[in-house]
């Protein structure tokens, strides 16, 4: 059953990246293959941005969003380019053991983790890992300049996953480790742990 699933997200992605990334360029054209004719309608296809929009707003659904406590944010600013008094955090019960970062908004599945957050208590050391990585996206965005760009960025790296061997297995966590934002997001969180000592 998971191989299944796996194999549906991975065939999803690909119809999706085509639809978003190449359809609208082959758009009004006809191909030839031995007798036949294929020709793609002229149609209007959803941007790479549209879609993201929407699967965020889908995602931020009933979220109630959170600004971090104030000694967490001079806590951890020195470390990041990008305002950390406007980032965002909220628990989203529809994801399971992972967080999704809408440049200044961030969605974790872990009810634990936002208390805490908002409690100010001291994080586990996996937490605040988890917390670096998930602030790293939002200097991403900003680096990146917007949410528009950001969005690009995603699926960009999305393509270069699906295509970067090795492919040990289809699983989307494995999809998800591979994209160059995911990589750099890892780094970011190592370094700042390392130079906040913990």
């Amino acid at each position: 059953m998971v191989n299944m699933k796996n194999n549906l997200f991975r065939s999803l992605a690909a119809i999706f990246l085509f639809f978003a990334l190449a359809a609208p360029a082959y758009a009004g054209t006809s191909f030839r293959f031995g007798g036949w004719t294929l020709s793609l309608p002229a149609i209007s296809v959803p941007t790479t941005y549209d879609l993201y929009k929407t699967f965020m707003s889908l995602m931020s659904s009933g979220v109630q969003m959170k600004a971090m406590p104030y000694a967490l944010i001079q806590k951890l600013d020195p470390y990041y380019a990008n305002n950390l008094n406007i980032v965002r955090y909220g628990h989203a019960s529809r994801l399971s053991n992972t967080a999704i970062t809408d440049c200044t908004k961030i969605y974790f599945s872990s009810k634990d983790m936002t208390d805490a957050i908002a409690k100010n208590t001291p994080l586990t050391a996996s937490s605040m890992r988890w917390l670096l990585h998930e602030l790293a996206h939002t200097e991403q965005c900003y680096k990146v300049g917007g949410r528009e760009a950001y969005a690009k960025m995603w699926f960009k790296d999305l393509g270069t996953a699906l295509v970067t061997p090795p492919f040990s297995s289809n699983d989307m966590k494995e999809i998800h480790d591979k994209m160059p934002m995911e990589k750099d997001a890892e780094a970011k969180a190592v370094q700042v742990r390392t130079q906040l000592g913990i």
